[in-house]
């Protein structure tokens, strides 16, 4: 018989005490743990990520809202010469195709009278 054959035929754990073959098997389950292919961060973690998503939105959202310069609707009239000089030089700086302008209709009344 061929050393080569003999090899092949032979059982690799013959002549391994039981604590050999087991700490072999560690070591095989080890290596196959380490070359098994890993999950991406965004399907780990996609529950968070769209949630966390979500709320960062609504924070920004309120934020926002709560920034923005508020009118009082009781004591502003309809016609606020300043407000419609914004629009109109805004109008004029981005081509607007409209301008606004006074109208006797609504000169004492104000944005609460009139809604």
């Amino acid at each position: 018989m061929d050393n080569t054959e003999d090899i092949r035929s032979r059982n690799p754990t013959e002549g391994m005490s039981k604590r050999d073959i087991e700490l072999r098997k560690r070591k095989a389950r080890a290596g196959r743990n380490r070359r098994a292919k890993k999950q991406s961060v965004f399907s780990e973690y996609s529950y968070h990520i769209v949630v966390g998503s979500f709320v960062v939105i609504c924070i920004a959202s309120i934020v926002f809202v709560l920034s923005q310069k508020k009118t009082n609707l009781k004591t502003t009239p309809v016609i606020d010469f300043d407000a419609i000089e914004e629009h109109n030089s805004a109008a004029d700086r981005y081509d607007y195709t409209f301008k606004i302008g006074s109208n006797e209709f609504f000169t004492v009344m104000s944005r609460y009278n009139a809604s």
